[in-house]
C-alpha cells in the first residue's frame, strides 16, 4: 500500500512509525577516545585536554543510534621565544615547549649579563596552535665580564682592583665590557683603552755651533 505524503500530514494519528530513540537514550559508548574521562557520573576532558564533553548519537540505520564523545581538543603549547640578534642577553631555553595554563623563567644570560628574571605564560586552555607567550623583557646589564687573561701591556689594578696606567704609560685608563656580535654565542670581552706608552721629547733642529743641547737627548 502507498501511502502519500500528504496523506501523513493529514493523518497523523493513523501512523505507525516507532520513534528513534533520543540522545538521552544512546547509553554509554563503546569506546571512549582519548582526552575523556567520567567524574561524578558526568562526563568531562580529561588532563591535557580542553573544551566541554558532550555526548551525542550518532544515527544509524533501523532507528539504531550509538553514543559519541566530542568537545574536548588538545591542549597546545604556545610558540617558543625565538631569540634575535638583539637578544644576546636572554637566557630562554626553558621557554620552547610551554603548555597553555603553564608558564617559565626568562632570565639574563650570566655571564656576562645580570638582572632579574621574568616569567612567560601561556593561556589557561590554549587550543591555538599560534599562540604567543606573554612575557616582559627582563632588564639585563652587561656587568659580569669575563677578565682577559693577554692584558696588554700599559694596564694595570691598583690596591683597590682599580685601572690605573702601569709605569711608562701615561693617560686615563678606560676598560669597558663589549659584546662580539658576530659570534653566535655573543661572548664578551673587554675593551681597554687610555694609556698610551710614554716617549721621548725630540730634540729641535738648532745651531750646533751656538747652542748646546748635548743634555736634551732621551729626555723622557
Amino acid at each position: 500500500m502507498f501511502v502519500s505524503l500528504t496523506q501523513l500530514r493529514e493523518a497523523p494519528a493513523q501512523r505507525d512509525f516507532s520513534l528513534c530513540p533520543t540522545a538521552e537514550a544512546c547509553g554509554e559508548p563503546n569506546e571512549i577516545p582519548e582526552g575523556y574521562d567520567k567524574f561524578l557520573g558526568e562526563w568531562r576532558c580529561g588532563a591535557g585536554y580542553a573544551g566541554t564533553a558532550a555526548i551525542g548519537c550518532s544515527p544509524r540505520r533501523n532507528c539504531q543510534s550509538t553514543a559519541t564523545l566530542s568537545g574536548c581538543v588538545p591542549i597546545e603549547p604556545c610558540l617558543p621565544i625565538i631569540p634575535g640578534p638583539e637578544d644576546c642577553d636572554l637566557n630562554v631555553s626553558a621557554c620552547q615547549s610551554v603548555l597553555g595554563g603553564e608558564s617559565c623563567e626568562i632570565s639574563c644570560k650570566d655571564p656576562p649579563y645580570r638582572g632579574a628574571s621574568t616569567i612567560a605564560t601561556c593561556p589557561e586552555g590554549n587550543i591555538n596552535t599560534s599562540q604567543v607567550l606573554t612575557w616582559t623583557r627582563p632588564k639585563c646589564e652587561l656587568t659580569n665580564c669575563i677578565q682577559r687573561v693577554d692584558i696588554p701591556d700599559g694596564y694595570v689594578k691598583d690596591s683597590v682592583q682599580k685601572w690605573i696606567c702601569a709605569p711608562g704609560y701615561i693617560g686615563t685608563p678606560n676598560v669597558e665590557c663589549k659584546i662580539n656580535v658576530t659570534t653566535d654565542d655573543c661572548e664578551a670581552y673587554c675593551l681597554y683603552e687610555g694609556c698610551f706608552p710614554e716617549v721621548n721629547c725630540t730634540v729641535p733642529a738648532v745651531d750646533a755651533c751656538r747652542l748646546n743641547f748635548t743634555e736634551c737627548h732621551g729626555i723622557l
